[in-house]
């Protein structure tokens, strides 16, 4: 599937962590800034990469 963008991912993470949308108004909003994905690949997406992750910092990389 498509790559997702760190746009995608505040976006997301903002409808349901700071608001705390339901579902269906998560993939109506989102939806409405990023048409084409669907409503289960939106879950998904969100379920296995974002809900565990802290939101996104720069990576330090250590040389």
């Amino acid at each position: 599937g498509l790559k997702w963008s760190a746009e995608e991912d505040h976006l997301l993470r903002k409808l349901r962590d700071e608001q705390n949308l339901a579902w269906s108004e998560v993939v109506k909003q989102f939806s409405r800034e990023f048409p084409g994905r669907s409503e289960g690949s939106i879950k998904v997406y969100y379920s296995t990469t974002l809900k565990n992750r802290r939101p996104s910092s720069p990576i330090v990389l250590i040389a």
